[in-house]
């Protein structure tokens, strides 16, 4: 299960990480949390119901939530595109709603999790995944481990520059008077659908809409440099909601500047990739973090309630 500020999706997959089924409906803006994750948990109890699958066969719940998170005590901490949710124990009311044993991590390491299991980057044992959704952020893997930091919160992006959300752009687009104003931002259902409509502009070739972009494309290319120097990765995975949208116009962007970078491929060639798995990869990834749990050697495993 993904839990994003725009969409919460839920999927079904199998033990090649293969998607069965999914669902997915708007999240709600300022709802009670509870309630909330009633529903979320209601989810997931039908999907495997609609499915036809055996529960009993089930291996376990796993979430994807925007941070920060603690991963040790399964809680979201105050997201900051989901307000009212504070600090919420989302990973052990999900698990006792469902009767499945759960597990919570960031959306951005879920995703990176994905693609190690059945997306772009099974081949890799070193890559990056940069999620580009409702907020942004990098997955990382290092020798066929995942970064996830002292917390859990491994993959922020601002210190790069390459920070971004789609009420960002959207409200620059508004101010610029590329969008009108009945695109202004009240939720981030409202930052999707003026998003959806910036692209169409830029596809279109409205000049200012196209640079708006352009500059999110640069800036997101300097901070993959950055980050694929440093961790010295040989694969470069894309993809979350908003990338889809707007994947046409950023990797010719994105792609070159890797290529022409000094340090990324000094040594190695490093690809660059969008993701197999579609928008949903996070919602993918969740479930994978249940394969990866259950059937991968691990290091360390704080993460199951």
């Amino acid at each position: 299960m993904h839990l994003d500020p725009a969409v919460i999706t839920c999927v079904l997959v199998d033990l090649l990480g293969t998607v069965v089924a999914q669902r997915s409906v708007v999240t709600p803006s300022g709802g009670d949390t509870d309630e909330i994750a009633a529903d979320m948990a209601a989810s997931v109890s039908a999907i495997v119901a609609e499915s036809g699958a055996d529960r009993e066969r089930v291996l376990g719940l796993g979430i994807a939530a925007p941070g920060p998170i603690d991963a040790d005590t399964g809680w979201v901490v105050d997201p900051p595109e989901l307000p009212g949710w504070g600090r919420y124990p989302l990973r052990d009311r999900l698990s006792e709603a469902t009767g499945f044993p759960a597990l919570l991590d960031k959306d951005v390491t879920a995703a990176v999790v994905a693609e190690r299991w059945t997306g772009a980057a099974t081949d890799s044992r070193n890559l990056l995944f940069f999620y580009l959704g409702t907020g942004s952020g990098m997955g990382l893997v290092v020798e066929d481990t995942v970064l996830r930091g002292v917390s859990g919160n491994a993959g922020e992006v601002g210190g790069l520059g390459a920070a971004t959300s789609t009420k960002t752009l959207v409200e620059e687009a508004v101010a610029l008077g590329v969008l009108g104003a009945e695109y202004t931002v009240t939720n981030p259902a409202d930052a999707q659908r003026g998003l959806e409509r910036l692209a169409v502009l830029a596809a279109e070739g409205e000049a200012q809409a196209d640079g708006i972009i352009e500059r999110l494309a640069i800036r997101i290319g300097r901070g993959v440099c950055a980050a694929a120097t440093l961790l010295d990765v040989d694969t470069i995975v894309f993809g979350g909601p908003t990338w889809k949208l707007l994947a046409d116009r950023l990797l010719p962007v994105i792609e070159p500047m890797v290529a022409r970078s000094p340090f990324v491929k000094a040594t190695h060639p490093t690809t660059v990739l969008s993701t197999t798995l579609g928008e949903n990869v996070a919602a993918v990834g969740a479930a994978s973090l249940v394969l990866d749990q259950a059937l991968s050697a691990q290091p360390r495993s704080p993460l199951l309630g």
